[in-house]
């Protein structure tokens, strides 16, 4: 009976498994396709896709996109990359990617919109694969996997912890390979954030635009945050023509493209060549992660120098004191303590007071120091320990000033 059963399934085309399921393939495009989309045919039905070309010298902003792709090649390192490869690559050989998703939870957050922007001979070319419905996925990963593999680089914004991760699993439901992982993967947001947190505070794509890209959007953006529910609704109409919200979503992702092109470019021209104290200080980290501490220390020693805010001075000289002490220079790191203290930074106090009391024996100046920290310090923790280094460095001063009696008193009586 059972076999019967399984007979009679196998003959109407019911399997077992998925090894045997055919990939579910879009439907063809209307013979008169009147959208600004363009069907492209994959092995696994129609994409559907919007490409435009920009000159080299069109404007961004304040920077021309020529001047970006002209920039000389670069390690991935100096953007903070951990690739192991000293390889150099130039941004022209990149590809730049963004993604906009349906914003559903686990495996239902579909990368509906996928802009690549790429250099092709003396233009940009960007190009947005767009998902109608959610049965034409595979041929939009097919598509993007072939852009994918004609470029060694990869250059996202946050891509690392959400672009990259989404499309990988969107792959491998697909049972796509688009070996991701043999890219080099650029995520501008940490260069962005060591370049220009400080200054900035938020350092998402929309800040870095306005204050370092001087791009100003037009009316027709759309707030991302809304951009899920644009695309439910979207796919409720059910006709798979493109509306106006979806119309604003593309000039949205054009936009975050474009931004990331000129980003990446004016990252590894900051760091290539530093000229302020945010820029020396992120050149200073790259260094200190690379175990480069003379460089690294270069670098401190100039945003110090160039600092114009006391925080950015207090932070620049804190690091270039930490690398001293760790390197067994506590002279040389006691100069920085020492003018950190000035400033009223609380480590930099203790950590001169340490200095002046183990290494000078001036157990009185490091009291004098330690009872400076202990009005500054904020936190419990750290008025519960500057009173007990108060506290022991006031006993030894007074046990140092009795010894000197003693020994004054026995002179006089001899």
């Amino acid at each position: 009976m059972e076999a019967d059963l399984r007979e009679r399934l196998r003959r109407l085309g019911v399997h077992k498994g998925i090894a045997q399921l055919k990939p579910a393939r879009s439907p063809l495009p209307p013979a008169h396709f009147t959208d600004d989309l363009t069907p492209l045919e994959t092995p696994f039905g129609f994409a559907y896709f919007r490409s435009r070309r920009f000159p080299l010298d069109h404007a961004h902003g304040t920077r021309r996109i020529g001047d970006v792709l002209r920039l000389p090649k670069v390690t991935p390192a100096l953007f903070g990359t951990r690739h192991t490869s000293e390889t150099t690559l130039a941004l022209d050989e990149a590809l730049f990617l963004d993604i906009e998703t349906s914003g559903l939870t686990g495996a239902g957050n579909l990368a509906f919109l996928v802009g690549v922007a790429y250099a092709e001979g003396d233009q940009l070319v960007l190009e947005q694969f767009f998902l109608r419905n959610p049965a034409e996925e595979a041929a939009l990963l097919f598509a993007l996997a072939q852009r994918l593999s004609r470029r060694p680089a990869l250059f996202t914004f946050n891509g690392a912890a959400f672009d990259v991760p989404l499309l990988e699993t969107r792959f491998l439901r697909a049972r796509l390979s688009a070996a991701l992982s043999e890219h080099v993967h650029v995520d501008l947001l940490l260069p962005a954030r060591r370049l220009w947190r400080r200054v900035l505070g938020a350092c998402h794509l929309g800040a870095l635009e306005y204050h370092v890209l001087g791009v100003q959007r037009s009316q027709l953006d759309v707030y991302s945050a809304i951009i899920p529910q644009l695309y439910r609704e979207f796919l409720l109409l059910g006709n798979g023509v493109l509306n106006e919200d979806m119309r604003r979503v593309l000039y949205h992702n054009e936009q975050d493209v474009l931004s990331l092109v000129v980003l990446a470019g004016h990252i590894a021209e900051t760091l290539l060549n530093p000229s302020d104290a945010p820029a020396h200080l992120a050149l200073g980290q790259h260094h200190e992660q690379r175990g480069e501490h003379d460089r690294a220390c270069q670098h401190y020693q100039a945003a110090a120098q160039r600092a114009d805010r006391p925080t950015l001075k207090s932070e620049a000289l804190r690091r270039l004191a930490r690398q001293l002490k760790r390197r067994g220079e506590h002279d040389a790191a006691f100069h920085y303590w020492q003018q950190l203290a000035a400033l009223d930074d609380l480590e930099g106090i203790i950590e001169a007071a340490k200095y002046l009391e183990w290494r000078k024996g001036d157990v009185a100046a490091a009291l004098l120091l330690a009872r400076k920290g202990l009005a500054l310090a904020v936190t419990r923790a750290q008025r519960a320990a500057l009173r007990q280094r108060v506290s022991r460095l006031s006993k030894k001063v007074l046990l140092k000033r009795r010894a000197v009696q003693q020994a004054a008193q026995g002179a006089h009586r001899q």
